[in-house]
């Protein structure tokens, strides 16, 4: 199954914590499935984030995220718009690490911790 690859929309000087926050975590490129896309991809009722680019050994690539799987919840709750999981990230203590639930379309889903280093 392929995945579009487009360059992610520069942030807003007010997102700009926030994309830097998720960089940081090694989240490069994410999309909303939308209708249209989990049309398109047979991914059915499915809603998340799809991550369509994980930088190579980062936070999210240790904890085994990848190009194709979807983030469905963070810290338990159901996230489906980009500034929803920035923001779920954002108040979370990054030190301690933040828990997501990650689908893999056709697949099992999975919790990961994700954390930073301070």
């Amino acid at each position: 199954m392929r995945f579009p690859v487009s360059p992610p929309s520069p942030p807003s000087s007010a997102d700009a914590a926030e994309a830097d926050t998720l960089a940081k975590l090694g989240f490069e490129r994410l999309q909303v499935i939308t209708a249209e896309i989990a049309r398109q991809y047979n991914l059915g009722s499915l809603r998340g984030i799809l991550v369509l680019n994980v930088r190579p050994y980062s936070t999210a690539a240790a904890a085994g995220i990848r190009r194709g799987q979807i983030i469905t919840h963070v810290q338990g709750q159901a996230v489906e718009a980009i500034d929803a999981f920035r923001q779920a990230v954002e108040e979370e203590d990054l030190s301690a690490g933040v828990r997501l639930r990650v689908q893999v379309p056709g697949g099992p889903s999975r919790f990961v911790l994700v954390s930073l280093d301070t």
